[in-house]
C-alpha cells in the first residue's frame, strides 16, 4: 500500500497542474498560495490513489463489489442530468464552484483532506490485511491454476473463478483492454454516422460492439482452462458450474457496452429500446452460439507468454470461421428483420429471442457438458499436448 502511495504514477500529473497555476495562480495570489495549491493536488491525487486500491482490492475478490464503484461515480455525474439536459458545461461549472469555494476557505479544505486520507487509508488498510490474510490462509497465491482441489472451493461462487481468471492472466487482461478499445472505437463510429433509418453500417458496429467480448475472449473458451484441464474434468459437474459461471460474467459485461452507446441517444443514433434488445440478442442467440465452441476448442492457451509463444496461432482458423459466421449470420438476420418488420417490431423479436435463450441457458449449457463429457479424453490429450 505505501509502495503505491509512493509510486512515481501519483507524480506524474503535477507538471500539468504546475503549469497551470504558474500562468493562473501565481500572478494573482503570489508564491505561497501557489505552493499551497500544489500540495492540495498532490494530497488529491494520493487520495485518488488510495480509492483505487479499495475498488481494486474489493472487486478483485468479490465480483459484485464492481457496484461500489458505479454508485460512487454515478453520484459524482448526478449534477449531469438533474438539470433535465445532459449540460456538460453547467456540470464543470457546478464543480469548478464548490471547488474554488474550499481553496479559498484553506483550513476547512486541509481538515477535509487530512480527515478524507485519513479513513481512506484506514480503510484501504482494513481491506487489504483481510483478503491478505485470507490469501495466506488458503496457502496458494494462483489457487486457481495450480490446484483442482482450490477451485472447487471458489467453483459455487460462479462468477468469482472467472473473474479472478480475467485479473491474474495477463493475456486475458490484454484481450479484455483491446475488447474495451475496440468497443470505444464502435461507439464513436455509431454516434458519427449520418442518422437516417436502419443504416447498415450502423447495425453491423452495433453487433460488433455488443459482441466484442465474445469475439475477443469466449471466442477461445476452455483455452486457458487448459493449463489445468485434468483437475476440473475429474470432479463431477465442475465444468458445468464453470460454463455458467462464464455465462454470468459476460452476460454482465454487456453493461459496458449499453454505458458506451447510451450518450448516443441523445443525438437519435441510437434508442434506448435499441440497446436493450441488441444486449439481449447478444447474451441469448449469440452467446449461445460462441459457447458451442467449448466442444471444439483444445489448445491450451498460455497465460503470460508472448504472442511468439509455443501453440500461440493452432486452432484459429476454426475460430475465425465462427467469428465471421457468427457477424455475418447476426447481421443478415438483423438487417433483414429491420426491412421486413420494422424498427419496433424488429426490437421486439429481437429482444423475446434473447429472453427465451437466457431463459433456457440451464437446457443448452447442459448440452454443451454433455457433448464435451463424450470429447473428454479427446481433448485433455489435446490440451495437455499443447501446453508450453
Amino acid at each position: 500500500m505505501l509502495n503505491s502511495i509512493s509510486s512515481s504514477y501519483n507524480f506524474v500529473p503535477l507538471p500539468f497542474f504546475f503549469v497551470y497555476g504558474w500562468i493562473t495562480i501565481l500572478p494573482g495570489y503570489g508564491f505561497l498560495f501557489f505552493m499551497y495549491y500544489i500540495l492540495i493536488m498532490f494530497l488529491l491525487l494520493v487520495a485518488n490513489n488510495l480509492w483505487h486500491l479499495i475498488a481494486r482490492s474489493l472487486i478483485q475478490f468479490k465480483a459484485r463489489n464492481i457496484l461500489l464503484p458505479i454508485i460512487v461515480y454515478a453520484v459524482i455525474g448526478l449534477p449531469l442530468i438533474l438539470t433535465g439536459s445532459f449540460d456538460f458545461n453547467a456540470f464543470c461549472i457546478f464543480y469548478a464552484f464548490i471547488g474554488e469555494y474550499l481553496f479559498m476557505a484553506s483550513p476547512l479544505l486541509v481538515l477535509i483532506l487530512a480527515g478524507s486520507l485519513l479513513v481512506l487509508y484506514v480503510i484501504c488498510r482494513r481491506i487489504i490485511g483481510k483478503f491478505a490474510f485470507r490469501e495466506i490462509q488458503t496457502n496458494k497465491a494462483d489457487s486457481i491454476v495450480k490446484s483442482g482441489k482450490s477451485y472447487k472451493l471458489h467453483i459455487n461462487s460462479y462468477i468469482q473463478p472467472e473473474l479472478l481468471l480475467v485479473l491474474r492472466n495477463k493475456r486475458l487482461r490484454n484481450s479484455f483492454t483491446l475488447a474495451i478499445i475496440m468497443l470505444l472505437i464502435s461507439s464513436a463510429i455509431v454516434g458519427l454516422l449520418p442518422n437516417y433509418g436502419d443504416s447498415a453500417g450502423r447495425q453491423f458496429w452495433l453487433i460488433y460492439g455488443f459482441g466484442i467480448f465474445a469475439e475477443t475472449m469466449l471466442v477461445r473458451i476452455m483455452g486457458n482452462e487448459g493449463n489445468y484441464i485434468e483437475f476440473i474434468s475429474t470432479h463431477s459437474n465442475v465444468t458445468l458450474k464453470m460454463l455458467k459461471g462464464k455465462y454470468y460474467f459476460y452476460s454482465a459485461m454487456e453493461l459496458l457496452p449499453i454505458l458506451l452507446f447510451s450518450p448516443w441517444i441523445l443525438n437519435q443514433s441510437v434508442g434506448l429500446s435499441t440497446l436493450v434488445a441488441y444486449s439481449l440478442f447478444t447474451v441469448g442467440p449469440v452467446y449461445c452460439f460462441y459457447f458451442q465452441l467449448a466442444v471444439y476448442n483444445n489448445q491450451t492457451i498460455s497465460g503470460n507468454k508472448k504472442l511468439s509463444g509455443k501453440n500461440t496461432y493452432k486452432g484459429r482458423s476454426m475460430q475465425s470461421i465462427f467469428l465471421i459466421v457468427e457477424l455475418m449470420l447476426s447481421w443478415g438476420i438483423i438487417l433483414g428483420l429491420l426491412r421486413t418488420l420494422g424498427a419496433s417490431i424488429a426490437e421486439v423479436v429481437m429482444a423475446s429471442t434473447g429472453i427465451i435463450f437466457i431463459a433456457t441457458h440451464h437446457l443448452w449449457l447442459r448440452n454443451i457438458y454433455k457433448r464435451m463429457k463424450k470429447r473428454k479424453y479427446q481433448n485433455i490429450e489435446s490440451f495437455i499436448v499443447t501446453r508450453g
